[in-house]
């Protein structure tokens, strides 16, 4: 059975993602997630919408397909990718899209200093057991 893990510490949302029947784990971090979930709020009212088209399921989604490419060695970074607030869930009836960045640890290194990003969270994005740097980049609303 495949189990996806995640754990929100200091604005940092920590993701497992495991698929035994193909010896695989993977580990990810995301960076700013808090800052992703206030945008969110701020635009939607709510950060805790269990539709599919939600951004934070849609997040979740598109992060497990990201952690699993990555455990087979087909992912190529750096990647950017958005989840979108579709304008009927908006509380301003714009439609919102939420950028990531998604990267290794040496795209990490030269990237870190640009996003002001706390000495304790760049540690565990460049621990041993972090696989993907996911950073949330911020919102932009689309005509």
């Amino acid at each position: 059975m495949n189990e996806r893990r995640i754990e929100k510490y200091m604005g940092l949302l920590e993701m497992g993602y495991s698929d035994p029947t193909a010896d695989l784990h993977v580990e990810g971090v995301c960076v700013d997630f808090d800052r992703f979930l206030a945008d969110l709020e701020s635009v939607a009212g709510t950060t805790d919408d269990k539709c599919e088209e939600f951004p934070t399921e849609a997040y979740h989604a598109r992060m497990e397909d990201i952690l699993t490419e990555a455990g087979l060695g087909r992912l190529k970074l750096p990647l950017l990718f958005s989840v979108v607030l579709d304008e009927w869930l908006s509380i301003h009836g714009f439609n919102y899209r939420f950028t990531f960045l998604v990267v290794d640890k040496d795209f990490f290194r030269q990237i870190y200093h640009e996003y002001k990003i706390d000495k304790e969270i760049v540690r565990k994005c460049l621990s041993a057991d972090t696989d993907v740097i996911v950073v949330y980049t911020g919102v932009t609303s689309v005509d």
